[in-house]
């Protein structure tokens, strides 16, 4: 999954909240993705996802 199909499978399936959830549940601070819109968040996360070796938990974590 490239980091495209990452942000437009969040941005489909989860408000701010879900995504506040997501985090709580891969254990990433939601705090540290800055806020903003709901497209600033989504690409922060992915973004920190890439620096911290954490998409394959992303991508598991989709796909439930």
């Amino acid at each position: 999954m490239t980091a495209q199909d990452l942000r437009e499978t969040i941005n489909q399936r989860f408000s701010l909240s879900d995504i506040r959830t997501l985090c709580f549940d891969l254990g990433i601070g939601y705090e540290e993705l800055g806020g903003g819109p709901k497209s600033d968040v989504i690409t922060a996360l992915i973004t920190y996802c890439k620096q911290n070796n954490r998409l394959n938990d992303l991508q598991r974590y989709l796909e439930n």
